[in-house]
C-alpha cells in the first residue's frame, strides 16, 4: 500500500518537475524520480510497515484486528514522522538561517546578510539530508522494536526431526 501511494505521489512530483514555464525539463524530471526512488523505502513503505506491524501485532488470532493504544500510538507516530519528513525543507532552512546568524537580519529586513546566501544554502542542504536520515532511522528503530516484541520473533522452535538418529529417514 505504501509503495503504491508513493508511486502515484512520485508521478505527481515528476510531472511538476518536468513541466515548467520554460517548457519540458527532462533533467529535473529524472533527478526527481531518482531521488524519490531512493527515498521511498524509508518513507511511505517504512511507515506502512510500522503501522501494519502495530495492526497485526494487536490482532489476537491473526484474523481479528483490534484498535488498541499501540495501534493508535503507531498511527500518531507515523503521522508525526510523515509530517517531519514533509516539513524538513522548511526546518532545515530555518536552522541554517539561525546557525549562520542571519535570523535577525532576515526578520528585520527580509533578506540575508550579504555574502551568506551560499553558506545558508549549503547548510540547509546538509541539514535536510541529515534530517531525512534521522527520521528514517527513527522509523527503522520503531519497526525493529515492534517486530522484536512480537512472539514470532522469539527463539526458533524445535523442528521435529525427519530422521531418527540411528538409521536415516523412515527408520523407527
Amino acid at each position: 500500500m505504501g509503495a503504491g501511494f508513493a508511486a502515484f505521489e512520485s508521478a505527481g512530483y515528476a510531472f511538476n518537475a518536468g513541466v515548467t514555464s520554460g517548457g519540458f525539463d527532462l533533467v529535473s524530471l529524472l533527478h526527481t524520480e531518482v531521488l524519490r526512488s531512493v527515498l521511498t523505502p524509508v518513507g511511505h513503505v517504512l511507515w506502512t510497515a510500522v503501522l501494519g506491524a502495530a495492526i497485526f501485532g494487536a490482532s489476537r488470532t491473526g484474523t481479528r484486528y483490534r484498535l488498541t493504544l499501540g495501534v493508535l500510538g503507531a498511527f500518531v507516530g507515523v503521522a508525526v514522522l510523515h509530517g517531519l519528513w514533509d516539513s524538513m525543507g522548511g526546518i532545515a532552512s530555518f536552522v541554517a538561517v539561525v546557525v549562520t546568524g542571519n535570523a535577525i537580519p532576515a526578520l528585520q529586513y527580509g533578506f540575508l546578510r550579504p555574502g551568506t546566501a551560499a553558506e545558508v544554502s549549503t547548510l540547509a542542504s546538509t541539514f535536510y539530508a541529515v534530517g531525512l536520515i534521522v527520521i528514517s532511522l527513527i522509523g527503522l528503530v520503531l519497526l525493529w522494536l515492534m517486530v522484536r516484541r512480537h512472539p514470532w520473533f522469539e527463539e526458533p522452535h524445535a523442528v521435529p526431526a525427519l530422521a531418527s538418529e540411528e538409521g536415516g529417514l523412515g527408520s523407527r
